[in-house]
């Protein structure tokens, strides 16, 4: 999909049941404006992160369809829209965050005798 990204106008997950959302992440890394139905991991997981998104609940209404049509003739809208979602992401979903995480749930398991992941990727050794 990262092939048609680039020409998409906007992004659409209308669908009642959805995993975790990374096409979702795909579509806010492109800075597209993008339409969700509000699925139950939507609703429990991303949601509450308060992107600035066109959303349904369960099916179209008039004012979603004037919301998209307004974010797509409104390039000031638009592009307040997906820098804002680009934002928020970047603050819940980065690879520092991960890094973060990832260094805390080490910890946990395994003490502080292990390295901590860096931002850097070390060299492969003993092979």
């Amino acid at each position: 999909m990262w092939d048609v990204y680039p020409h998409a106008d906007f992004i659409t997950y209308p669908s009642q049941y959805e995993g975790f959302g990374n096409a979702f992440l795909e579509a806010i890394y492109f800075k597209k404006p993008i339409l969700v139905n509000r699925y139950g991991t939507f609703v429990r997981d991303i949601e509450p992160l308060d992107f600035d998104l066109a959303v349904m609940d369960g099916f179209l209404t008039r004012k979603t369809v004037k919301q998209v049509l307004d974010i797509l003739e409104s390039s000031e809208r638009r592009k307040r829209m997906v820098n804002y979602n680009y934002e928020v992401a970047s603050r819940h979903y980065s690879y520092s965050v991960l890094r973060t995480q990832l260094n805390a749930i080490l910890s946990h398991f395994f003490g502080n005798s292990i390295a901590h992941l860096s931002t850097q990727a070390s060299p492969l050794r003993d092979l």
